[in-house]
């Protein structure tokens, strides 16, 4: 449980930096998978492919320096996917499933031990072509038209990719938290007369 513990921490941290989503993790027979989405809804900008690709190298590295992790693989992949609630009334989540999505979990099986990407995804991504490296050709299960995979190398250029946010001081707003204080003060001594009531 502490290497599962330790792993979420390194990959929602990341992620989050490069206004990516944690969206699932998946225990199953080849072990212990992350699903993280670049590009949701409200998250959409020009750099998502290379922040996916960023997140990668990085997230590979701290992981593989967990004790007791095998092997780390990273599937990559750029494309159009349904986005939205999925399930039951009782058990919906929001999630990403699609042709894309599929092609991403192929590629951490078929290319162990690295981060890979699809054709697409080094397009979009708009980093220099010498970052990668072509992949032989493999044939994935459930894919028509898989096209040229590439193996992420990383970048040696050190560049931030991080989302860049600001933190701005509320000025002139001490009326308003006042107010908002006398009204917070009220609720919880209602709330502290209704459960000595209840007890």
């Amino acid at each position: 449980m502490n290497i599962v513990q330790t792993a979420f921490k390194y990959i929602y941290r990341n992620c989050t930096l490069l206004q990516g989503c944690l969206s699932k993790i998946i225990m199953f027979d080849k072990g212990l998978t992350y699903l993280v989405i670049f590009g949701l809804p409200g998250y959409i900008h020009d750099n998502q492919s290379a922040h996916a690709l960023k997140f990668s190298v990085k997230v590979k590295g701290q992981l593989s320096a967990i004790r007791n992790v095998a092997e780390v693989s990273l599937g990559v992949t750029s494309g159009q996917t349904y986005c939205g609630v999925l399930g039951h009334n009782l058990r919906q989540e929001y999630t990403v499933i699609g042709r894309v999505v599929n092609k991403a979990a192929r590629l951490m099986c078929y290319y162990p031990g690295r981060v890979t990407c699809d054709q697409d995804t080094l397009y979009h991504s708009k980093l220099p072509v010498h970052h990668f490296s072509l992949m032989e050709f493999k044939a994935l299960k459930g894919i028509q038209n898989v096209g040229n995979i590439y193996e992420y190398l990383g970048a040696e250029s050190g560049e931030d990719f991080s989302v860049k946010t600001f933190d701005y001081l509320m000025v002139g707003r001490d009326a308003e938290l006042r107010y908002f204080k006398t009204i917070m003060d009220g609720v919880l001594l209602e709330f502290e007369r209704v459960s000595e009531r209840c007890c």
